[in-house]
């Protein structure tokens, strides 16, 4: 037990925001990065964590109130550990810092992501939708990514245009969390096997349910407006080469898009459904579910689950099963064709082309960065099998 503690121990928590998320609630200091969920008796303890009431106080009234025994100790040690406690008695712990988006962002946002920004959002989807029903000829190809002769500048060239598209794509995440304020930050992460980048916005739970909705997919809002733009100018602009980079463009958006409904990949769709069904392991639950359903795997952990919590995974498992066959797609179309076309191209250029000829070693040059990615994405399945062998492994020993 922690010696910090003990039933005359007067603790302040007023650092703590409390919101509701169906029949849990989320609590967490909105200036830094830790949530937890938690049931109703621990968010009543946490309304009584004011500074004033000692923890045997709370606990009396707790106990009263709820009829049970709380351990109020064992909790107060799991606040702690999360760094959510502000003051044990009168020794500040974690001090209060606020951090808060700058003025001009909090300005942006609000413009951005106004009730009339978004009904132009909104216009714009269905907008592409028209158009693409309308002029199916419109719909991205992978052939429209190639317009050099040089394996390398066309790789260059997509490089820094879906550098530029997902930057676009993060910075609309950013302001809109910014309308919020709430104080986000823009980093790189590695998801499966894709370097990515992402935006921390861990202090929208600290908000109202319906006010994350809007970050969450902000930045599919500006890819839709982007592939209005693109597609509508590829309708009036006659001139090849504009019309070149408006299909490359095209391309690398809706491959973005496609991305998002790969739900297993925890994208930004994926923290819409778990934000609207109140459930924070929606995956794990899910991923149990399929597996005693389709490889007859009985676990004592999905027999645990509450019957809601079951109901929302087995809805869930078939969202999961859609974006893992939007995900086959989204490879086959958006990368393993290309790659194919590009391996064409190096073979054609290594029989065709001298040694001493440029496209020989452009191609070259591109026929290495290939094996170098193919080795990537090798060492990432063996490390992930590897990784889940060893959680398997763990708890296996927990278990006995």
């Amino acid at each position: 037990m922690n010696d910090k503690f003990s039933l005359q121990t007067i603790i302040d928590c007023t650092n703590i925001v409390i919101q509701p998320d169906g029949d849990e609630f989320t609590i967490g200091d909105p200036y830094h990065t830790e949530f937890l969920r938690v049931p109703l008796i621990a968010a009543e303890i946490i309304k009584l964590l004011d500074g004033k009431n000692t923890l045997g106080d709370i606990q009396e009234k707790i106990n009263g109130s709820f009829g049970e025994e709380v351990d109020i100790i064992d909790f107060m040690e799991t606040l702690l550990e999360y760094g959510l406690i502000y003051k044990i008695n009168d020794d500040v712990i974690n001090p209060l810092i606020k951090r808060e988006p700058k003025a001009i962002y909090k300005k942006i946002g609000k413009a951005m992501f106004s009730s009339f920004s978004i009904a132009l959002y909104c216009f714009c989807f269905l907008s592409v939708c028209v158009l693409l029903i309308s002029k199916p000829q419109l719909f991205p190809k992978y052939e429209s990514l190639f317009i050099f002769d040089s394996l390398g500048l066309n790789a260059l060239n997509l490089l820094v245009i879906a550098a530029i598209v997902k930057g676009l794509h993060e910075l609309g995440h950013f302001l809109a969390a910014a309308k919020e304020n709430v104080l986000s930050k823009i980093r790189f992460n590695l998801r499966l096997i894709w370097l990515v980048i992402e935006t921390d916005m861990t202090g929208l739970w600290a908000k109202e349910k319906k006010a994350r909705y809007i970050p969450f997919i902000a930045g599919m809002m500006w890819d839709i407006t982007i592939i209005f733009i693109v597609l509508s100018l590829q309708i009036i602009i006659n001139k090849p080469i504009i019309l070149e980079y408006l299909q490359i463009i095209s391309f690398v958006v809706t491959s973005s898009i496609v991305f998002q409904f790969i739900i297993f990949l925890r994208t930004d769709l994926y923290f819409v459904l778990i934000n609207w069904k109140n459930s924070a392991s929606l995956e794990q639950d899910s991923i149990l579910y399929l597996k005693q359903k389709f490889l007859k795997k009985q676990t004592e952990t999905w027999e645990l689950l509450p019957k809601n919590e079951k109901k929302v995974a087995i809805w869930f498992s078939y969202i999961y099963i859609v974006g893992a066959i939007i995900g086959i797609f989204g490879f086959i179309y958006f990368q393993f064709l290309p790659s194919v076309l590009v391996i064409q191209m190096i073979m054609k250029n290594l029989i065709n082309q001298t040694v001493s000829s440029f496209y020989f070693w452009d191609s070259i040059i591109v026929m290495c960065v290939l094996i170098l990615q193919t080795i990537i994405f090798l060492f990432a399945i063996r490390n992930s099998r590897r990784d889940r062998r060893e959680r398997n492994l763990d708890k296996q020993r927990q278990a006995a």
